[in-house]
């Protein structure tokens, strides 16, 4: 009876313990060196929003104090225009640079929470449409992804989308996404809306650190 009190004890302290070291490990804001390139691969499914690319290959270079975003289609590499309001957002956002919606806000710990709302025409409508933003650091996993496995920070982002229109129509999204210190970026976000089964899946598939 006391050895299966004392193991129970023993379990406890260590859960914790555990639990503890998750709430007080962060991860600082990312300082990139000149050179620092990111892979990812991007699957979007159904209706994407005006700040989103389609599916493809794209790469992110940090060069001179600006990131660089590049498609890729075959050998073929093309630079894109990018603003971080405008199409393509998205991508910068996974390396956190994006202030105006900030899916990362550092430094990063578990339990930590934030909202924001913004206003945005999404593609194919006629009128802007306000949206809200709430999301939460949930915890700490080990992510796998093709660049690698990584010990990542697990966030969700709910977000409501009040659609423009004679009728009010809330349209929710729910994001999960995990960032890894090593690789100062995302390295993998699966997202899910209620509107037309819409879907989107974004996997890191290399880092190349700079100099």
């Amino acid at each position: 009876m006391k050895t299966r009190v004392w193991f129970l004890l023993l379990v406890t302290a260590l859960t914790v313990c555990t639990a503890l070291s998750f709430a007080q490990e962060q991860a600082p804001a990312p300082v990139f060196k000149d050179g620092d390139t990111w892979k990812f691969n991007r699957i979007v499914k159904g209706r994407a929003s005006s700040s989103e690319r389609f599916t493809g290959t794209y790469d992110l270079v940090f060069s001179q104090g600006q990131i660089k975003v590049y498609e890729i289609n075959d050998d073929k590499r093309t630079e894109m225009d990018v603003k971080s309001e405008g199409p393509g957002s998205g991508l910068l956002s996974l390396i956190g640079i994006v202030e105006e919606r900030p899916i990362l806000k550092f430094p990063l710990s578990v339990g930590q929470k934030w909202n924001y709302e913004f206003l945005n025409r999404p593609a194919g409508a006629r009128e802007e449409s306000k949206y809200f933003v709430e999301i939460a650091v949930t915890g700490i996993e080990e992510v796998t992804t093709r660049a690698g496995s990584f010990k990542a920070f697990k966030l969700i982002r709910n977000q409501q989308r009040r659609a423009a229109g004679r009728q009010v129509r809330w349209i929710s999204t729910t994001t999960t996404y995990f960032y890894s210190s090593e690789t100062k970026s995302i390295v993998k976000l699966i997202s899910v809306s209620d509107e037309g089964s819409a879907s989107q899946e974004t996997e890191l598939l290399k880092y190349t650190p700079g100099n």
